[in-house]
């Protein structure tokens, strides 16, 4: 009689405690970790993202908000005072670190509007003009 009933009130308490500890590793974000991708198997991100059932689509879609804030940031900064962008654009005197150079917050800008970075300051100045090619930038590549 004493065993059964030690084990009917323990065995929910492990199942709750397991699932506790399974939601922290998602919040801490070892997801890799709970979806048992750990170790030398190699995953691309799109097996991690069909694991967690996020569609590919919503990723991108992702992608392209995200551009387009990072466009009118930089139109925002633009328009500002010259303290704001000395701190943005602002180079470190010394020499560089080794390895491959990372790449900067002004040459990804640079790409992502297909403009040399001079042309695409003086368009982010007009601020219509700049807000307006921000949004038809990525339109065509959104997924419908």
């Amino acid at each position: 009689m004493y065993g059964r009933y030690l084990q009917t009130d323990v065995k929910p308490g492990l199942c709750l405690y397991q699932w506790n500890e399974e939601l922290k590793l998602l919040k801490c974000g070892h997801t890799g970790e709970f979806l048992e991708f750990y170790g030398k198997k190699k995953t691309t991100n799109k097996e991690v993202l069909k694991s967690m059932n996020i569609n590919t689509n919503s990723t991108e879609l992702l992608r392209s908000i995200k551009k387009k804030k990072k466009l009118s940031h930089f139109g925002h900064t633009k328009r500002h005072e010259p303290q704001q962008k000395l701190i943005l654009e602002g180079k470190v005197d010394g020499s560089r670190g080794r390895g491959r150079r990372r790449k900067s917050w002004t040459t990804n800008i640079a790409e992502l509007t297909n403009m040399r970075l001079n042309a695409a300051a003086k368009a982010a100045m007009e601020r219509e003009g700049w807000r307006s090619m921000a949004s038809n930038l990525f339109k065509e590549k959104e997924p419908s």
